[in-house]
């Protein structure tokens, strides 16, 4: 009974310690001595003697330093690193478009208050949420025992989707990926092909949750249940790689691991949820800084947009594509980067095979009925009609 006693008086000593840690002024008991050079030191001190005084006691010291915290959510966070400032740069909640040169550095808030006061522990080392940046009560878990976090990568369950609303929405899945409040993001696929297993980053979009576990409690941030309008609800933290050739074609990956979406509409392109074969196109060239509107395969053959470069009639025995006189088109007169239009389908040249001339094993990437990817040219809708270049890259020669 005794030590039952002893053991209470210092679990209210350790609550009493915490309360002043969090707030010295409104404690008498806790005066800093004039020998203390600092309020934060003397703090520390006194929180460390009531640590060693609950060790004594028995009780465990996770419990001390852990008093008082109620968990309230949890949210994701990001920086981009490299560059010279990047120990000045925020993690926040955008999106992060990364090139695969990058490092995209992804972090768990938790949310809480702490006898009464908002705090947020996290290991980033500043954050922004809402868009405002959290300077005061941002501290790492006050104890060695951290609260579990597991991370999720959330993905579109099918490939290909007709007409999306609220009554036929895309659903989403989630796979479990790791542990540990701090990781280095990566996009790989877990439902769709990986084409990129040998980029350590993976190419593509790719979006995010976590889940907390704390005192048998459990929080978790935005997830596949998040959908607006049908579709992913841009509240899920995103993060796309693509590839840093200086070609406005690397824009186009950012896309990868999306569905297909028939009739795929502004928001849902620029949301990286999914695209047609001609929106995917103008997503690319839109992100590389001009401001097409999205369209159909014709609309896009308009001439506002592209003008035709090469029309193409047959293909010969060997799969070379001739032009309308039974003449192969020769790299020179088309460019990797063109837009290649089939009958009510777009693809765009990505890399000749090493013939300098265009034939059916030449690449391209294009959306059809499946999330994007890189196929042999007449594998993705036969053989072409015409061969278009994007008008700006006409008159900026």
């Amino acid at each position: 009974m005794v030590l039952r006693n002893v053991a209470t008086s210092l679990a209210s000593l350790a609550l009493i310690g915490s309360l002043a840690f969090a707030n010295p002024a409104r404690f008498a008991i806790v005066q800093p001595p004039r020998h203390v050079s600092s309020l934060s030191q003397f703090c520390g001190s006194t929180l460390e003697r009531v640590v060693e005084a609950g060790i004594t006691a028995g009780i465990q010291p996770e419990t001390i330093l852990t008093s008082g915290i109620i968990p309230q959510n949890v949210h994701i966070v990001s920086r981009i690193t490299g560059g010279e400032d990047v120990a000045a740069t925020c993690a926040d909640q955008k999106p992060k478009y990364a090139t695969i040169d990058d490092t995209v550095e992804m972090y768990v808030v938790l949310e809480a208050t702490r006898f009464g006061q908002k705090v947020y522990f996290t290991d980033a080392p500043c954050i922004k949420l809402q868009g405002k940046r959290k300077a005061d009560r941002v501290m790492s878990w006050p104890s060695s025992k951290k609260p579990d976090v597991e991370w999720f990568k959330v993905e579109a369950e099918g490939n290909s989707y007709g007409y999306i609303s609220k009554r036929h929405p895309i659903l989403y899945e989630e796979t479990s990926w790791r542990d540990g409040w701090k990781t280095s993001a990566d996009v790989h696929p877990t439902s769709f092909e990986d084409l990129f297993l040998e980029k350590p980053s993976g190419i593509g979009v790719m979006r995010f949750k976590v889940v907390a576990r704390l005192n048998g409690r459990e929080m978790a941030s935005s997830g596949s249940e998040s959908i607006k309008h049908g579709a992913i609800s841009t509240k899920v933290h995103r993060v796309s790689f693509r590839p840093d050739t200086g070609s406005w074609t690397d824009y186009l990956f950012e896309l990868f691991n999306t569905p297909y979406i028939w009739a795929s509409t502004t928001s849902q392109v620029d949301s990286l949820i999914g695209s047609d074969c001609a929106d995917f196109a103008t997503y690319g060239w839109r992100r590389y800084g001009h401001e097409n509107p999205y369209t159909w395969s014709y609309g896009l053959r308009n001439k506002k947009h592209t003008t035709r470069i090469a029309q193409i009639s047959d293909t010969n025995t060997r799969g070379i594509l001739l032009d309308n006189g039974g003449n192969p088109v020769p790299y020179g007169t088309v460019n990797e980067g063109d837009v290649v239009f089939f009958p009510r389908h777009i693809a765009v040249l990505y890399e000749d095979n090493g013939n300098g001339v265009l034939d059916c094993s030449d690449l391209v990437l294009h959306t059809l009925f499946h999330e994007p990817t890189i196929v042999p040219l007449c594998e993705a809708f036969g053989v072409p009609k015409e061969i278009l270049r994007w008008k700006e890259l006409l008159t900026s020669k």
